[in-house]
């Protein structure tokens, strides 16, 4: 079997396969971006139906902060201190993007914020943010070069840095999110595809993902961790349904 493969933004590439890319299979940040496709009469409705509701792989928000963390960025108020510069991807483009965006609203919710506080922290929020690449992989390089104090970052995009031997470290706020990303087959792909779907649920394919720094769903269920980091000690509860806070 001969892998053609297609990497960028999630709603870039969703789009982008809605318009006519070619795909058997994909793998996007958002459910929303599956949706879009269901929608448009490419991936079947009862897409998320099984057991595992189609989400293959876990993450969660984390702050990337330079060596040392010069600023002391622990939690999230710390983000809105005026002198932080902060960089997140678009979420025009980033289902990244949209991931931090909900974990800093979520965690004013859990700490007894209304939706007004909420939406008054994320609006101070992105008074701070210097830059919004398009994806999360291009806002990691842009915070790599040197530009802002800290990255609003998936943790696996942390770790998969560090691995690469980047100097940064990385800040697990005591609140979070955890991340669910979606799989989903194409209604005409090769019946390849389904197979490896299928197969990505297994402890072998989990457990590349855990050494690429995205947990095993199993371990994260129970509140486990792969790749290192601190563990979040008031997890938010994952939406249901993420697209659905646009």
């Amino acid at each position: 079997m001969t892998w053609t493969e297609s990497y960028g933004a999630s709603g870039d590439q969703s789009r982008a396969v809605e318009s006519g890319l070619d795909a058997d299979y994909v793998h996007f940040s958002l459910e929303g971006d599956v949706t879009r496709l269901v929608d448009a009469g490419l991936v079947s409705e009862d897409w998320n139906a099984g057991e595992h509701a189609g989400i293959v792989s876990q993450s969660i928000v984390v702050f990337a902060v330079r060596p040392g963390n010069p600023k002391g960025i622990e939690d999230w108020d710390d983000l809105i201190a005026d002198d932080v510069e902060i960089v997140t991807p678009n979420p025009g483009s980033s289902g990244s993007a949209r991931w931090n965006i909900l974990a800093g609203w979520g965690q004013v919710i859990a700490d007894g914020g209304s939706e007004e506080d909420a939406k008054e922290y994320t609006t101070q929020l992105f008074e701070n943010v210097v830059a919004l690449p398009g994806s999360g992989r291009d806002a990691t390089s842009a915070f790599l070069s040197g530009t802002g104090d800290v990255l609003l970052s998936y943790e696996n995009e942390a770790i998969l840095a560090k691995q690469e031997g980047e100097e940064l470290d990385y800040v697990v706020p005591d609140t979070t999110l955890r991340i669910d990303n979606p799989g989903a087959v194409l209604k005409d792909a090769d019946p390849k595809a389904a197979a490896w779907l299928e197969f990505l649920y297994t402890p072998e394919a989990q457990g590349e993902f855990a050494k690429a720094g995205l947990p095993s769903r199993d371990r994260r269920r129970r509140g486990g961790r792969g790749g290192g980091g601190q563990r979040p000690q008031r997890p938010v509860p994952c939406p249901r349904h993420a697209a659905q806070h646009r």
